[in-house]
């Protein structure tokens, strides 16, 4: 007969045997007995909750994210300033050094050319004129090297900035992954002790297996 025949009548299915061993049985029922206990006193539902280093370190979450906001406008106070660097080269701050040196320059070389009874002369504002050219020379030079440090400087400074943001972000998504892993093991708490009920109790289901029949 077929499995129909069987199950909707026509035929004889034989009888049916276990295929786990009589002894077997009794530490099967023991099992699925103290699982079941176990389940309904809630002892297959515990789930470990934070400890002390997640607590500590999920309240230093906060902390972190105050700091990296102190450090953001420290950095970015910093960014106003090399810009302004990099835009002028400092010409400002050294326009009175720049004066000063021009002043003692042009005194020194008049007081020269005086004592040789030639000031005033084409020689005297040559070299007054020499001179002074050399100086702001200098100075010239001194801005474009300023304008190039603080250049290279702006760049560490958008690194660190974007370092500072990326680390951070790294860091609170890693405690949240951590935070949000323990507050889902509680909420599947109960499904758990399902599970490991399910697993105890019908893991190892006793086998049943036709013999005979027509």
């Amino acid at each position: 007969m077929s499995i129909f025949s069987d199950i909707f009548g026509g035929g004889n299915s034989g009888t049916t045997t276990q295929s786990v061993p009589a002894w077997l049985q009794p530490f099967m029922e023991k099992a699925a007995s103290t699982a079941t206990s176990a389940y309904d006193a809630g002892e297959l539902s515990k789930v470990a909750g934070e400890n002390q280093n997640l607590t500590s370190g999920f309240d230093l979450g906060q902390t972190m994210k105050d700091t990296t906001g102190k450090n953001l406008g420290t950095l970015e106070e910093q960014q106003a300033r090399i810009l302004k660097m990099a835009q002028g080269g400092g010409r400002e701050d050294l326009q009175a050094a720049l004066d000063l040196n021009l002043g003692k320059t042009s005194a020194g070389i008049g007081n020269q050319y005086g004592a040789a009874g030639t000031l005033g002369s084409a020689r005297h504002a040559l070299a007054e004129d020499t001179a002074k050219g050399a100086i702001i020379a200098d100075n010239e030079k001194q801005i474009m090297a300023n304008k190039a440090a603080a250049e290279a400087a702006l760049s560490g400074n958008v690194a660190n900035e974007g370092s500072l943001i990326s680390g951070t972000a790294n860091t609170l998504t890693g405690l949240g992954s951590q935070e949000r892993a323990v507050d889902q093991s509680q909420l599947d708490s109960t499904w758990q002790g399902v599970q490991r009920m399910s697993s105890a109790v019908y893991g190892n289901p006793a086998k049943q297996t036709a013999m005979g029949g027509k």
